[in-house]
């Protein structure tokens, strides 16, 4: 008789920072319009009431979209940061490792919460490891044209 074990592995997240300029996206994976007033605005994020009809639709033209099932590393901790990525469906982990070996969640993403910032900002490597915990989809902004969109 033999057993078989089932291990949940996570799956890495592989958008290329290479970004096709050419290529329409379908407008399902567009990032939403979040105006003031909108029933569907978020709160508590850069896309809360922040962003402009025109930097919306920039964002659109720059970014990729993705979606990912859930257990998928998006990036990991100490890795070098190659874009932004926004998380518009779907919540995601914000994990680190202590000295002992422990994973601790910093918090939870929700929709409308940008990953990689402050690492693509200062041009280091991300400074915690991010995790889809459900099916996610994303944007993500290399870190080239995110530095020429701020």
């Amino acid at each position: 008789m033999s057993t078989a074990l089932t291990t949940l592995e996570p799956r890495l997240l592989d958008f290329s920072p290479e970004i096709d300029r050419g290529a329409k996206s379908s407008a399902g994976c567009r990032l939403p319009h979040l105006g003031r007033g909108s029933a569907d605005k978020l709160t508590g994020n850069i896309l809360s009431s922040t962003l402009s009809d025109p930097s919306i639709r920039l964002i659109n033209q720059i970014a990729r979209f993705g979606g990912q099932p859930e257990h998928t590393i998006i990036f990991l901790e100490g890795e070098k940061a190659r874009g932004v990525y926004i998380l518009y469906e779907g919540r995601a982990n914000v994990l680190t490792t202590t000295i002992e070996g422990k994973t601790l969640i910093l918090k939870i993403a929700l929709p409308g919460d940008v990953l990689g910032v402050t690492s693509v900002l200062a041009g280091t490597s991300y400074g915690f490891t991010a995790e889809t915990i459900e099916p996610c989809r994303f944007a993500f902004i290399a870190r080239e044209d995110f530095l020429k969109f701020v």
